[in-house]
């Protein structure tokens, strides 16, 4: 089963929680700055990478 179509468990709302609360510094000091994010290499060949790619690059963005 792909990633994206697996349960959301507690334990992957915990895991993601720890991750966006290590990130929060980064967040916040790059807030309303421009981000030049590469794809390329793997990520353009693999179809679960690319839906996660995707999905990060939506997250960060609907968060701004």
């Amino acid at each position: 089963m792909p990633r994206h179509e697996r349960p959301f468990t507690t334990a992957a709302a915990a895991e993601k929680a720890r991750i966006l609360a290590e990130a929060l510094p980064y967040i916040q000091r790059f807030h309303g700055k421009t981000i030049v994010v590469k794809f390329g290499g793997n990520a353009m060949t693999d179809e679960e990478l690319k839906a996660g790619f995707a999905r990060d690059v939506c997250c960060s963005s609907s968060s701004a």
